[in-house]
């Protein structure tokens, strides 16, 4: 699966170290390769450097995943490339982990398994925790998902304006009011930012509505919050 050039498109994010950093988790799930190739492009677009951060079971399972890594992130050997690819392991918890590197990356992207479009698709309990407790935006990738070929980007209606300024100069941008209209218009979308609130920050004890749209939507999900 490739992006067009001008894909993937974010909001505004500021490089909290050096020339910024991207995470892609690798969880074991069927989709993380979407993932690992979502972040790689965005790491390209924007010159950041790309790490693929194996948790969980995933890093328990021998080293037969680098070369996967490799594969999907287009290098015969890390360190090698345009692309500047580090693999880094990390036992314990895997929200855990991924929370506590959201101090230091820019963006983490997270695969989740489940093609779109099916709805009310489980995100899982990592996924759910880390999009409420990270202290960066949120990716969420699903295995499969739709490509607007046009780039046409759905933001909330309550996310900042400011932080969607740059990103309305280089591709169309369509704001929705609800999750609903949210997930709608995702079917003619490659990517959806949704504002993260609905709860305390760390809890989910009410509905995330960046959560409830990246359960049903057509294509990959940004959670911010702001």
């Amino acid at each position: 699966m490739s992006l067009a050039p001008l894909y993937p498109q974010l909001p505004a994010i500021r490089r909290k170290r050096g020339q910024g950093v991207v995470v892609a988790a690798w969880l074991g799930s069927t989709a993380d390769a979407a993932a690992a190739e979502w972040a790689r492009q965005w790491a390209l677009s924007t010159g950041r450097r790309l790490v693929v951060l194996v948790v969980g079971a995933a890093a328990s399972t021998g080293f037969g995943y680098r070369t996967d890594i490799a594969r999907t992130c287009g290098v015969a050997e890390f360190g090698a490339g345009a692309l500047d690819v580090d693999i880094q392991e990390a036992t314990g918890s895997p929200a855990e982990v991924l929370v506590d590197a959201s101090r230091w990356a820019d963006v983490l992207v997270l695969p989740t398994d489940g093609p779109a479009p099916i709805a009310d698709r489980p995100l899982g309990r990592t996924i759910e925790a880390v999009v409420t407790k990270a202290s960066a935006p949120v990716v969420i990738v699903p295995g499969l998902y739709r490509e607007d070929p046009d780039g046409t980007v759905v933001v909330g209606a309550d996310v900042d304006e400011a932080a969607v300024t740059e990103m309305k100069r280089r591709v169309p941008v369509v704001r929705a009011t609800s999750a609903a209209a949210m997930i709608a218009a995702s079917k003619a979308a490659t990517l959806v930012v949704a504002r993260c609130h609905g709860h305390d920050r760390g809890s989910v004890s009410r509905p995330c509505r960046a959560i409830q749209v990246a359960r049903s939507a057509w294509s990959p999900v940004v959670a911010v919050h702001a």
